[in-house]
């Protein structure tokens, strides 16, 4: 009788726990492919339209009203593979009043081997998921992740905050120029060569005087958009500083120019002749760097000196 009590109890357990077992919910977009997205575009529900284009592997720019900046590539490709990994869900229980097709909403429009479009309309309960309505189609479906906050979001938000991404062991040439002419100036052939100074006769220049001055151009980073009090992005001032940075394996040279000082705080900045507009670049920084040059070049320096 005990066993008999056993069998039972077990196969109750087990029954329980088959019927348990959820069926996955659907991915909206099984074949999009993260890494083949080449360009985003959100016409946001305020009127603002944000477009992120792919320029290269490793870099992105993001556009608004015009004004294109680097973009941060890490958010990117977390967006991305958030919508590949979107899931439909069953409609709520006690859905919120109102039909979700009747709100605006912002647009996403992906690019990558094909194109993939919706609207995102309403929030689910407890803001863990969202309604979108897919390009097509009659009536919202319930999807998750939350993307109603994410969509909407500023360019100051999605923009790069790094300036050079590359490691020490990876450049082979770090110029500087101040007002247009050069007062600094090292190259070399591989990353076990010696660094050569090409404004003082080829002459040898320590390692670590370079590791050291290197070290603070990847750790610089700049604040967000220059913008007014409007919120239009200002226009870039001509710029004193240049500091120019080659990769080894590309050849490729990433340039930062910092302009004039906006105020007490910070300095107009822009990244490269792929960014349009200036962002804000620490005075912080701008001290360091001056520190650092001052070290490297053997007199004092100041980017407000003439």
């Amino acid at each position: 009788m005990r066993y008999l009590c056993f069998l039972l109890t077990a196969c109750a357990v087990m029954s329980m726990s088959i019927g348990c077992q959820r069926t996955p919910e659907p991915l909206v977009y099984p074949d999009l492919n993260p890494y083949a997205v080449s360009k985003v575009v959100f016409d946001c529900d305020n009127g603002r339209s944000v477009e992120i284009n792919r320029i290269s592997c490793k870099q992105w720019t993001v556009t608004e009203n015009g004004q294109t900046f680097m973009a941060d590539c890490k958010k990117i490709h977390s967006f991305v593979s958030m919508i590949a990994e979107m899931k439909q869900l069953p409609p709520e229980r006690k859905p919120k009043p109102g039909l979700p097709e009747k709100c605006k909403g912002a647009q996403v429009c992906i690019e990558a081997n094909g194109t993939y479009s919706f609207h995102v309309k309403k929030t689910g309960a407890l803001y863990q998921s969202s309604y979108i309505l897919l390009d097509g189609a009659d009536k919202c479906i319930r999807v998750e992740p939350f993307l109603n906050c994410i969509v909407n979001l500023p360019i100051q938000k999605w923009i790069k905050k790094s300036v050079f991404d590359a490691d020490y062991d990876q450049i082979s040439e770090i110029k500087i120029l101040h007002n247009g002419s050069p007062i600094f100036h090292v190259t070399r052939n591989s990353s076990q060569a010696d660094w050569i100074d090409q404004l003082h006769n080829r002459t040898p220049v320590a390692s670590t005087m370079l590791s050291d001055l290197y070290a603070l151009l990847h750790k610089m980073k700049v604040y967000t958009v220059a913008m007014d009090k409007a919120g239009n992005t200002e226009p870039f001032p001509d710029p004193k500083l240049e500091i120019q940075v080659r990769d080894i394996k590309s050849q490729c040279l990433s340039s930062f120019f910092i302009g004039t000082q906006k105020n007490s705080s910070f300095y107009y900045a822009r990244r490269s002749d792929k960014e349009s507009g200036p962002v804000l670049f620490s005075s912080i920084w701008v001290e360091k760097l001056e520190s650092a040059i001052s070290q490297s070049t053997g007199s004092d320096f100041t980017i407000s000196s003439d």
